[in-house]
């Protein structure tokens, strides 16, 4: 991948801002380059574990200023990480042994080497204790047994006009979901999946689960449907926005009893109820990112959405909590994609990475969210130049800031409450949105790269650190531009090893 002269200029821009919003995990920041004394608004002795004097014009002598972090309530437990060969795009599990795969691969967590497949993975299923069946983007089918820790190619079909894009298992039976080519079934002899037959009713089937009234499809545009497995066609369609066409996506399905869940992508989470050969919708939901993965835990949704697993209450609909993925806002973390019920608990992967993850009471807390990860300066000798820092409390609780600086900027609290008796702490009411100004003025106009800091009281950013950079430059002409590896509003992964040698334009944006 090389810059193009015509692209170049747009480089700076497009490179620095995060695929989606959401509360920023304290990116790796290089200091060395930074000059001048810090600026920082309030005394040290209102840190986490200073002891403040108060304010004596209260008259009600000493305020105690200290404040406690709420508590982690999703922990990805990385110290307990399974380090797999590459990302990962879909988990299942095959009998006891979790199985994962992504692109041209399917392995099995801490197990032996991965069993190589053509094309990217967009369906894994488990067909019974030791086998296992994966579709990819490519038309191909593959099914797989798993043993001594490994899988192992039993037998693969190859549609070159298809595009899979999910599968499901019911008793022996397969279901392949192909988009605009339908539903396919096979039905495997012994280890071999023989060829397929069409399975009417869908038009452009997305995910697929299997439940006592039928095949519960993603169907695209046309919603959620159920379908009948033996060929009787479509039972029951349900549009999930008749209002808007563009809202009606379906992409995924999970079922959890005689619930369903519909992932819409960046429109979120349709909660359905499965009975009588009916669905019946019961409620939807924004979960702040593109839904992508969910599995049910102690009565609540967790979704995966890229850049957070999100914790959603389904009594009240509302987001008690959520958990940044690893490196916030760099061009190549490691994202959120999938999530899995297990007999020992929830288990979801952050890039290659895939761990145990554990949940707290779900009680309400603060949550914080920036609009982006770096803030970049274009300044020119004698000249000043500001910017804003947006943090938003979409949380339920009021969240506490606390040791403001931003190295040698000026910065300026624009609408913040200072908490009573507390110099330098501040308050964001949930549902609000506090605003920083960050100010540059130095007659050098030297390239200058810092954080803007501050203390918080929440469970994930306790110590917020979001990258703060003054002329760091602009690429050459046919200079290689950086590596990346990012999702798209579907969760379909594109990298910078993709496009070797090519000129690439990339829209990074917050669609919602």
């Amino acid at each position: 991948m090389k810059i193009d002269h015509d692209l170049a200029p747009l480089w700076g821009a497009l490179l620095l801002a995060a695929c989606q919003p959401g509360p920023a995990e304290p990116p790796t920041t290089d200091t060395s380059g930074s000059s001048g004394s810090t600026s920082m608004v309030g005394d040290s002795s209102s840190a986490l574990d200073g002891t403040a004097t108060g304010d004596s014009s209260t008259g009600g002598g000493p305020v105690d200023c200290n404040f406690s972090t709420y508590p982690d309530d999703i922990v990805f437990d990385t110290a307990a990480a399974v380090e797999l060969s590459d990302a990962v795009a879909r988990l299942a599990l095959v009998g006891s042994d979790p199985v994962a795969c992504g692109d041209g691969f399917v392995e099995v967590g801490g197990g032996g080497p991965p069993l190589a497949i053509d094309g990217r993975c967009t369906g894994l299923a488990a067909l019974d204790e030791t086998r296992g069946v994966v579709v990819t983007d490519t038309g191909t089918t593959v099914l797989f047994e798993i043993a001594a820790g490994q899988a192992t190619a039993l037998d693969t079909v190859l549609d070159v006009a298809a595009q899979h894009h999910d599968v499901a298992t019911s008793g022996s039976s397969i279901f392949v979901a192909s988009g605009i080519g339908g539903l396919s079934r096979f039905d495997p002899v012994g280890d071999a999946l023989g060829m397929p037959t069409a399975v009417p009713g869908a038009t452009d089937p997305r995910g697929l689960a299997s439940t006592a009234a039928g095949l519960l499809v993603a169907d695209g545009r046309d919603g959620a449907r159920l379908v009948d497995p033996d060929g009787g066609g479509s039972i029951f369609r349900l549009d999930l926005d008749p209002g808007e066409a563009s809202k009606r996506t379906a992409r995924r399905v999970v079922v959890d009893g005689e619930r369903a869940f519909v992932l819409r992508g960046v429109f979120g989470v349709s909660v359905l109820d499965i009975g009588d050969g009916m669905l019946s919708l019961d409620s939807s939901h924004a979960v702040e990112g593109p839904a992508l993965d969910a599995a049910v835990a102690d009565g609540d949704l967790l979704v995966a959405t890229g850049s957070a697993l999100v914790r959603l209450d389904l009594d009240t609909g509302t987001v008690p909590s959520r958990q940044a993925q690893p490196a916030y806002g760099e061009l190549a973390a490691e994202w959120f994609r999938t999530i899995t019920p297990t007999p020992e608990g929830l288990l979801a992967t952050a890039g290659a990475r895939m761990a145990p993850v554990t949940l707290g009471a779900g009680e309400p807390q603060p949550l914080l969210f920036v609009d982006r990860a770096t803030y970049s300066f274009w300044a020119s000798p004698g000249t000043s130049t500001q910017t804003i820092v947006s943090l938003d409390n979409g949380g339920a609780e009021p969240l506490i800031l606390a040791d403001l600086a931003a190295g040698s900027f000026g910065l300026e609290p624009l609408n913040l409450d200072e908490r009573v008796g507390c110099p330098g702490q501040y308050t964001v009411d949930p549902g609000d949105r506090g605003l920083v100004q960050l100010s540059y003025d130095d007659p050098s106009a030297e390239v200058l790269l810092t954080s803007f800091d501050a203390t918080t009281n929440t469970s994930d950013e306790a110590m917020l650190a979001l990258r703060v950079e003054v002329n760091r430059g602009e690429p050459e002409v046919g200079e290689a531009g950086p590596a990346f590896d990012l999702l798209d509003s579907e969760g379909q992964r594109s990298r910078a090893a993709d496009y070797p040698d090519r000129v690439v334009f990339l829209k990074i944006f917050n669609e919602t």
